[in-house]
């Protein structure tokens, strides 16, 4: 397991009540669309898409950790959203990755208090997506790119409660 893994599994459990963060394995069904994480688990939720005989598999929230990058000293930390099939007793991803990125660098944390959270405020969403984190000196920062230049910006966080994470309406 990767040391930010680690790090995000015992910071995210300080917030969470009902559902303790968790390490899964991760299997691929590229059939969705990329960058559409939320809109591909809605639509895997109700198909047979493991053909194990599952038309209701759980919407998962959680987070896709890539590995370490050691000239940048940072690893990059996704929110993400996959789904469970309760048959095979598998996760399972339908969203393309990225060029370049291995499923195998990857490292999946289950995290359904963002779920649910989320849940509760539906309305002051700003999207379902929740913010992309950077681990880097110990610290956690939310990522985004800015429309000037394509730039990553990235703004420190003092903990990785449910609303530093979840992006709410202004």
């Amino acid at each position: 397991m990767y040391r930010a893994t680690r790090k995000l599994i015992k910071e995210r459990s300080r917030f969470c009540s009902r559902f303790t963060p968790k390490l899964v394995k991760m299997h691929w069904v590229e059939i969705g669309e990329a960058q559409r994480c939320f809109s591909n688990s809605l639509s895997a939720k109700v198909k047979d898409v493991n053909k194990s005989g599952s038309s209701e598999n759980a919407i998962i929230s959680g987070w896709m950790i890539h590995a370490y990058n050691k000239q940048h000293d940072t690893t990059e930390i996704i929110q993400h959203w996959w789904n469970f099939d309760p048959i095979l007793k598998i996760h399972f991803d339908t969203t393309p990755l990225d060029a370049g990125i291995r499923a195998r660098s990857l490292e999946f944390v289950e995290d359904q208090e963002i779920f649910e959270f989320g849940k509760m405020l539906q309305n002051e969403l700003e999207t379902h997506v929740g913010r992309n984190l950077v681990f880097m000196n110990e610290r956690w920062f939310s990522s985004e790119m800015t429309s000037i230049n394509s730039q990553l910006k990235l703004t420190p966080l003092n903990g990785l409660s449910h609303h530093n994470l979840l992006q709410l309406k202004n």
